[in-house]
């Protein structure tokens, strides 16, 4: 469980996987109005990235569909159920004020 900042709010939260450097880690994704935190099901290696330091996020079409997202020195692709829909999602938190 995530602990969330004043003013946070939990916009959506599925499971998904984490494409690692040789495999793919679950766990599960929570998207806040502020926030992309992904917390492994095995690991206590949680990854978090703001909306102001994403550069980009992508839809990744193929057999698994996947969301792509670049900040200015890492990329990360989550494998997760209806993918576009959680693109969108992003895309508009990016592109809107951080207090929603």
């Amino acid at each position: 469980m995530i602990e969330l900042e004043k003013g946070e709010r939990v916009m959506l939260e599925k499971s998904a996987n984490l494409r690692g450097a040789h495999r793919k880690v679950p766990g599960t994704l929570t998207i806040t109005n502020r926030k992309l935190h992904f917390i492994p099901f095995l690991s206590h290696r949680s990854v978090t990235v703001c909306m102001e330091d994403i550069a980009g996020v992508e839809f990744v079409n193929g057999l698994i569909k996947k969301m792509k997202v670049t900040t200015e020195d890492r990329e990360y692709v989550f494998s997760i159920r209806e993918a576009a829909h959680v693109v969108s999602l992003v895309k508009a938190l990016i592109g809107s004020p951080q207090d929603l």
